[in-house]
C-alpha cells in the first residue's frame, strides 16, 4: 500500500499505481511477500525514509526502474497508467528480441505453491469436472 493509504486512508489512481509497482515486484520474485525484511508496524517509517524493495534477481533494470517510478513518495511524480502501458510494452518488446538468443529454465522454485512428499516431485492440484 502507498504511504498515503497507510497514513491517511487515501485511495485513488495514484495509490493504485504504487500497488501496481508492488505487483510487478511480486511477479518478478515469484510471489515473495512484499517488504520481507520489515515488520508490518514499521512499513510507514521504512517508506517515509525513502527505502524501497530491492531489485529482484533476474529483473531487468528497465522494469525495476518502472517499479521505482511507481513508488515515488510524491503521488504527483508517479506515472499514469497510460504511461505504464507504454513503458511496460517497451520492456516486453526489448525482452522478446533478446529471448530468441537465450533459453529460459523452467526448473525454478516458486513460493506459495503447495509442497508434497512425493519422490517424483509432482504437485497435486484439485481439478473440477465441467
Amino acid at each position: 500500500m502507498a504511504p498515503e493509504s497507510l497514513e491517511k486512508g487515501i485511495y485513488n489512481h495514484k495509490t493504485d499505481v504504487w500497488s501496481y509497482g508492488v505487483l510487478l515486484w511480486e511477479l518478478m520474485t515469484r510471489g515473495v511477500t512484499p517488504y520481507p525484511e520489515v515488520d508490518n508496524w514499521d512499513i510507514v517509517n521504512f517508506l517515509k525514509h525513502g527505502h524501497r524493495m530491492q531489485q529482484p534477481s533476474f529483473c531487468p533494470d528497465e522494469l525495476y526502474d518502472i517499479m521505482l517510478h511507481c513508488w515515488q513518495e510524491d503521488p504527483k511524480k508517479r506515472p499514469s497508467f497510460a504511461n505504464l502501458v507504454t513503458d511496460v510494452a517497451n520492456v516486453i518488446t526489448r525482452l522478446e528480441k533478446m529471448k530468441r538468443n537465450k533459453r529460459v529454465s523452467l526448473n525454478v522454485t516458486y513460493v506459495n505453491c503447495p509442497r508434497n512428499d512425493r519422490a517424483d516431485g509432482a504437485v497435486r492440484f484439485s481439478t473440477r469436472s465441467f
